[in-house]
């Protein structure tokens, strides 16, 4: 989520919207997958709201996995300019193909766990993510 305060909020809107639902679930998966399902749905709907301005914290490494950057010697502002623009190639990505990347790179989920959180299948995964690391690699070729 970026920051403490709406990682909690959307903790407990998820919790709460957990509750209420809890009748409907049906056992037809792990509940912890349920949960998950949820709490991914409201991260992505309070990411949606938030003002698309605002950038994301990413890590040297994680620049090296999703567009094939070296992370090597960077100094500190070149890592710092180089995350600014990954961060604005990212939100330049359909919702779909950045939180393929954010759940695979960020989170470290397999494809099959991608496509049960976003209700999605493991081809359609591997497809937004192909996609997506191919327009951030053209994105980016200028930091590499």
């Amino acid at each position: 989520m970026g920051n403490h305060e709406d990682a909690e909020d959307v903790t407990q809107d998820s919790l709460l919207a957990a509750w209420r639902g809890l009748s409907g679930f049906e056992g037809r998966s792990q509940f912890s997958t349920w949960l998950h399902r949820i709490v991914t749905n409201r991260a992505i709907n309070c990411l949606r709201q938030r003002e698309r301005g605002r950038s994301v914290t990413v890590t040297a490494q994680a620049m090296a996995d999703v567009a094939g950057v070296s992370a090597g010697a960077d100094t500190e502002a070149q890592n710092r300019g180089t995350a600014d623009a990954l961060s604005q190639a990212m939100r330049s990505l359909p919702d779909r193909q950045r939180t393929v990347v954010d759940l695979h790179h960020v989170h470290g989920l397999s494809y099959a766990s991608i496509a049960s959180q976003t209700g999605s299948t493991v081809p359609a995964v591997r497809s937004h993510l192909f996609r997506a690391r191919r327009v951030l690699a053209v994105l980016m070729a200028d930091w590499a």
